[in-house]
């Protein structure tokens, strides 16, 4: 009697630019997920291997940033990409803010100016939220004004 050897399943992580862990954590903060992620039929989250979102430091680590919640954000790549280079950042009541460089710098936009003003979703109950200081730190030496 020969015994097949199954192989292990591939981690739901693989494709994202951060660790499993760091994932997890931020995942299990928020409540609501972007509209993509839901399911249409009863708006319940599945989390595929769709490489769309990032776990993002606001504070980056090379400037002083710790790994801990309350210095990160789950955002889309794309939005996580403008967030680093400053087009995009955080009010102080937590709301997307898109800079008007994003347009003189590419005459483009469009998409991203149509969010602006639009709240981020709040942490679950007991769980970490992004600091207002590490959010004010983001808009004072990233965003670009």
């Amino acid at each position: 009697m020969t015994r097949k050897s199954r192989a292990k399943p591939a981690s739901p992580f693989h494709c994202f630019n951060s660790s499993p862990e760091v994932i997890r954590l931020v995942v299990m903060m928020y409540v609501r997920f972007p509209l993509s992620l839901r399911n249409v039929e009863d708006g319940t989250v599945r989390l595929t291997c769709i490489p769309i979102l990032d776990a993002a430091h606001i504070r980056s680590y090379a400037d002083g940033g710790q790994h801990e919640l309350s210095n990160g954000m789950l955002l889309r790549t794309d939005i996580h990409r403008l967030f680093d280079l400053g087009y995009v950042t955080v009010t102080d009541d937590r709301r997307f803010a898109v800079s008007e460089r994003l347009k003189t710098d590419f005459d483009n936009g469009v998409h991203y100016y149509a969010m602006q003003g639009q709240r981020l979703a709040s942490p679950a109950p007991g769980l970490a939220a992004p600091t207002p200081e590490a959010l004010k730190w983001h808009r004072d030496n990233r965003y670009l004004v």
